[in-house]
């Protein structure tokens, strides 16, 4: 009885009143063109910012491998300033690892002298320096012996996956180094060496690590600084705060 009463007001509907259910059936279970387009759209967004993920992500890791050269430099800072032992970051360039040293020994940076830079020079040239000196006679320091600091904080730290340290200017070598041991200095007294060092990943991006001598901190470029323009940058900040009084005064 009840089934034939439904029956019944079913064939009792309007036409119009048909018609009318059937859009709103056919909505419920179909998508509208507007509706497709958005889907779409996001699926468009959504693929577009992948690729734009996987694109930047070999520099996301040159930023982050070129901040753990700058925490190396300052961990290496801290210690020389706190222990007054003579401190050294130490690599290979077209190598990832770096590692902190220490030495009791006194020692004092020369460009001209490799027997004193503590062996950052190549054994070849270092001998070749003495020969001159034992002909000139020329007074030199013993080489500092350096060791690995103990302690998790100062283990030797890899760079990430496809970095590189490719090259090296510094305060104990007259021209930048691109193969061969790498070395960067800080002393006692909270002093470090002026040096530069970039980095590079497999898609040839280059990162620079400007290393701060009074500070110890590593001040970060997205591409390959020179010394020059460094302390061009410098002297332009020196001269505006000299400046600035001198405004002040007018």
């Amino acid at each position: 009885m009840i089934n034939t009463s439904r029956h019944r007001t079913q064939h009792a509907r309007s036409p119009a009143q048909r018609s009318v259910l059937g859009r709103r059936g056919g909505a419920r279970v179909g998508m509208t063109l507007i509706e497709i387009m958005i889907v779409i759209g996001i699926m468009a967004m959504l693929a577009g910012g992948g690729m734009f993920g996987i694109a930047a992500l070999p520099r996301a890791r040159l930023r982050t491998s070129a901040m753990r050269v700058a925490s190396t430099f300052r961990f290496a800072y801290v210690h020389a300033l706190t222990t007054g032992k003579t401190t050294r970051v130490a690599f290979t360039l077209g190598g990832s690892r770096l590692s902190i040293e220490q030495t009791e020994d006194a020692m004092q940076l020369d460009p001209r002298d490799p027997m004193r830079a503590g062996g950052a020079a190549d054994i070849e040239a270092a001998a070749v320096q003495q020969g001159e000196a034992l002909v000139s006679l020329r007074p030199r320091s013993p080489r500092a012996e350096f060791e690995a600091v103990s302690g998790a904080r100062f283990r030797p730290r890899d760079l990430d996956e496809g970095i590189t340290l490719v090259r090296l200017y510094s305060e104990h070598d007259e021209e930048p180094r691109e193969e061969g041991p790498g070395r960067v200095y800080f002393f006692t007294g909270g002093r470090a060496e002026r040096a530069v060092i970039h980095l590079r990943n497999n898609r040839g991006d280059i990162f620079s690590v400007v290393l701060d001598p009074m500070t110890g901190r590593g001040e970060i470029f997205d591409r390959a600084v020179e010394p020059v323009q460094q302390l061009e940058r410098e002297d332009q900040e020196q001269d505006m705060r000299e400046q600035t009084p001198r405004e002040a005064q007018q």
